[in-house]
């Protein structure tokens, strides 16, 4: 959202072209808590999912920085033509828990999250360039412009594991 958004009660104000938003409904509809983040560059949420302990974990890309209430996440590059894989873990009551930003110099995007009872969850998403940053893994792409990647991160968001296949043709 680029202007202020109106979620019930709450409004969220937006800074950039497309900013993130989270909103968590009651059993009923009703809106238990809604939270924007972004700055003047494009986030995007593109997936979440809840655990067991009813924490909201995020992903999707972004450029520029991301403001949570008690955390913050910066782009590993501040160039605003790239997009950057995140994730956040937010409580069930919306406040802030971790955050990783990752990625390299080229395009890469998370675009599925699903956390299984262990408390661990397993990402997707699609990286461009020959190389993809996560934590302490780095995932070369010798094959082709793009590349699909999967991982696995703990409870904490550290990476337990990610690997990469090569797009031919595009990744969708």
């Amino acid at each position: 959202f680029a202007v202020a958004v109106a979620v019930g009660e709450v409004v969220l104000d937006g800074a950039g072209a497309s900013d993130g938003m989270v909103v968590k409904l009651r059993p009923d509809g009703t809106i238990a808590w809604a939270r924007g983040f972004g700055d003047v560059e494009d986030q995007q949420v593109l997936d979440m999912d809840v655990d067991a302990a009813g924490n909201v974990w995020l992903v999707g890309g972004f450029a520029g920085s991301m403001q949570f209430a008690g955390g913050s996440l910066k782009a590993p590059t501040m160039d605003p033509e790239r997009s950057h894989m995140f994730v956040v873990k937010l409580d069930g009551e919306g406040a802030w828990q971790w955050g990783r930003a990752y990625g390299s110099a080229e395009d890469q995007v998370l675009s599925r999250v699903r956390v299984g009872a262990d408390g661990e969850a397993v990402l997707a998403g699609s990286f461009t360039g020959p190389t993809m940053v996560m934590g302490d893994l780095a995932l070369e792409n010798d094959v082709s412009d793009a590349a699909i990647v999967v991982a696995r991160l703990d409870a904490q968001g550290e990476p337990r594991w990610a690997q990469r296949w090569p797009c031919v043709g595009g990744c969708v």
